[in-house]
């Protein structure tokens, strides 16, 4: 296993793969899911995805409120509320941008080309039944 010195603290090497350095490894990281992390920084606990990278497995930590969002978003979507080891992935780290409210941040556009395929029922989010078997239409006030 690769390793190397914390990003987020510069202590001594940690057991955590080669972290994806953006400024020189690139805008754009590719790979296969191994699992998700977490490793400490000076703001606490920070999530790592791990993805193999040609071969070789590579940290990306989610320092970034936007690209950690990315991943919650996709997982929250999931009934196993995780990803599937050997998946596709693709990182983009994107411009900074302003927010509605003047916040500066990072934009990133993240892919899952492999994600399961959800249900019609799971995208529409359909009724829910009564244990009788019949719709609970609780808090349903539409007009028709």
């Amino acid at each position: 296993m690769n390793t190397q010195t914390s990003i987020a603290t510069g202590e001594e090497p940690s057991e955590f793969p080669r972290g994806w350095r953006w400024d020189d490894d690139g805008d754009t990281v590719e790979g296969t899911f191994v699992e998700f992390d977490e490793g400490p920084t000076a703001y606490g606990d920070r999530p790592i995805i791990v993805v193999e990278v040609d071969g070789e497995n590579r940290s990306v930590w989610l320092f970034e409120t936007a690209l950690q969002s990315r991943f919650a978003d996709e997982v929250a979507k999931r009934p196993t509320g995780d990803l599937t080891a050997g998946e596709r992935i693709s990182i983009r780290r994107g411009d900074m941008v302003t927010s509605g409210t003047g916040r500066d941040y990072r934009s990133f556009k993240v892919r899952f080309p492999d994600r399961p395929k959800r249900k019609a029922a799971e995208i529409l989010g359909a009724p829910t039944t009564e244990p009788d078997g019949t719709e609970n239409d609780e808090g349903d006030d539409l007009p028709f």
